[in-house]
């Protein structure tokens, strides 16, 4: 994260920090995860972070919209 601001620095490592919490996994157990699903032959298993993500992101949504699920 050289190439950028000190309050990008912060604000990245803010949202990287809720999305684990959200996941309720550690980076390093994110990294891990999807370094397995990128080994998978099959393309159908490999969902788990894309789960993740789509998930945080509708619930950030709900948030935004004044509910939550």
């Amino acid at each position: 994260m050289k190439t950028v601001s000190n309050k990008s620095q912060k604000q990245y490592l803010h949202a990287l920090r809720y999305f684990c919490e959200f996941c309720r996994k550690t980076p390093k157990q994110l990294i891990f995860e999807r370094d397995k699903e990128i080994r998978n032959p099959d393309p159908n298993s490999r969902t788990g972070i894309r789960d993740f993500i789509l998930d945080f992101r509708n619930a950030l949504a709900s948030l935004v919209n004044g509910y939550r699920y």
